[in-house]
């Protein structure tokens, strides 16, 4: 499976569940591939949104991608805390 797989790469001693350091790294790791995930998501929204041809039907894309941005910063953010 591909989790599998980035897991084995990305957390090292990926099958010692029982250490803290190792439960972190699978904490970080799931927070990363979140924000990833929601960044590329917010992009791709906002991308078609410039395909639409109404206004109001842009700035409510617009409006959610800056609030799927936002959500993926202050996950960051904590991240870092």
């Amino acid at each position: 499976m591909l989790s599998e797989f980035l897991i084995s790469r990305f957390v090292p001693d990926h099958a010692n569940v029982e250490n803290p350091a190792v439960r972190l790294g699978y904490g970080t790791f799931c927070g990363w591939v979140g924000i990833v995930v929601n960044v590329m998501l917010a992009a791709l929204k906002f991308a078609g949104g410039g395909v639409l041809e109404s206004l109001p039907e842009l700035a409510q894309l617009a409006a959610d991608e800056s609030s799927e941005v936002s959500e993926a910063s202050l996950a960051a953010l904590q991240e870092l805390l």
